[in-house]
């Protein structure tokens, strides 16, 4: 499946997921504090990831492409998403979900550019 970005570039399916794994986390905070791990609860993240391949696979894009994840129209159902969950919170609540919501994506752009570095690194050396 390949992933159609806003700015006109292409990913593979295949890449994205290679690349989205190492810096994969199922654990949370309730998690990190409770001494059993919750094995039989699945993965969120997992389980969206593949709602949006198969929707995709079934679908295509926006713009007829059969296997291509239209990334504006991603990013719009998360907003849309973010906001109807949200919805009913005061507004700083609203605020501070939303602020997390940034950090999160900061923090896992971080990673996913030391990744990156490293892979690319790697890939000189051998």
């Amino acid at each position: 499946m390949t992933v159609a970005q806003p700015w006109g570039f292409m990913l593979t399916h295949r890449t994205r997921r290679a690349r989205s794994a190492p810096a994969h986390h199922h654990e949370t905070e309730a998690e990190t504090m409770s001494e059993e791990p919750n094995d039989e609860r699945p993965c969120l993240h997992c389980l969206i990831a593949e709602l949006i391949d198969e929707f995709y696979t079934e679908y295509g894009s926006l713009s007829g492409e059969m296997d291509t994840i239209d990334v504006d129209e991603l990013i719009t159902a998360i907003a849309k998403l973010v906001a109807d969950v949200s919805s009913s919170c005061d507004a700083a609540l609203r605020r501070r979900i939303l602020e997390g919501l940034k950090r999160e994506i900061a923090r896992f752009e971080a990673e996913f550019q030391a990744e990156d570095a490293s892979t690319s690194a790697s890939k000189v050396r051998h």
